[in-house]
């Protein structure tokens, strides 16, 4: 009698862990279920979904208490990460926040069985761009993965002569746009070591001619036409910054009326970077 009551109590349990874990595998819960506390704002995981905020890009995140029956809150869903097998969140505040460990990762949930915990592939979004996906398969996919880069402005010129000096800005750029600074191996994707921001390069000048009067006679003074620091001699670059100059090509020689004289052109040939 004893045999057959051991052999019932047997035969009841292993009936009963298979009917659970056919329940369990049918289980899923709405994103709409699971609150979370992003910022100090509570929220359900769906709308912090559709907010964005699943990226990581929030100041922190901390579990919030169920409002009703049936609801859970986000420290009980487990997820598979890059970082690895975590709560939702300590994901959220890990160095790789939801960016995937792999395209097939699947959690298994804390080591203690005993806590109440959900698994991320249980929990199912319902709208815009998450619309009947898992937590789980968003992670896998990238979709929540926050990603980083360098972003770099055109080079600008000073136009000097004969060595330019060129600038830009350089930033680095979350996928949202938002600007987070300069320091290069913080955020991945934003390496060390940070873009150039100057860099100078030799230049050339360059001369062209043109007839033009070379004088010009104020209360009988002859005064050359030119930029200052252009030279009088033919041929000798100007020295100055700046684009365009004029220097005369002889010596200015005015009487009753200005004669005309060659005026060179000179035009600094800048080299791009």
């Amino acid at each position: 009698m004893i045999k057959r009551g051991i052999l019932l109590f047997v035969g009841l349990s292993i009936l009963i862990s298979f009917i659970i874990s056919l329940i369990n595998a049918s289980i899923s819960f709405p994103a709409n279920d699971i609150k979370i506390n992003v910022a100090g704002s509570p929220m359900t995981l769906q709308q912090a979904a559709d907010l964005g905020y699943l990226k990581g890009t929030a100041s922190s995140y901390a579990s919030s208490s169920p409002i009703s029956m049936g609801q859970h809150d986000a420290s009980q869903i487990w997820v598979s990460v890059k970082d690895g097998e975590k709560n939702l969140i300590d994901a959220l505040s890990s160095t790789n926040k939801l960016c995937p460990k792999s395209s097939s990762a699947v959690p298994t949930g804390p080591t203690d069985k005993s806590q109440a915990y959900h698994l991320a592939t249980e929990v199912i979004f319902s709208s815009g761009t998450f619309n009947a996906k898992s937590l789980q398969q968003l992670i896998n996919d990238g979709t929540l993965c926050t990603t980083y880069s360098w972003i770099t402005s055109g080079w600008s010129s000073n136009g000097a002569c004969p060595t330019t000096t060129f600038t830009r800005t350089v930033y680095c750029k979350r996928d949202d746009g938002t600007n987070m600074g300069t320091t290069c191996g913080t955020y991945s994707g934003c390496s060390c070591p940070t873009p150039a921001t100057s860099t100078t390069t030799t230049c050339t000048w360059s001369q062209s001619s043109s007839s033009r009067c070379g004088c010009l006679s104020i209360q009988d003074t002859p005064l050359c036409y030119g930029i200052s620091g252009c030279s009088s001699v033919v041929g000798t670059s100007c020295s100055s910054s700046g684009g365009t100059g004029y220097c005369l090509g002889g010596t200015c020689s005015c009487g009753s009326a200005c004669k005309s004289d060659t005026l060179y052109t000179t035009t600094c040939n800048v080299n791009s970077p």
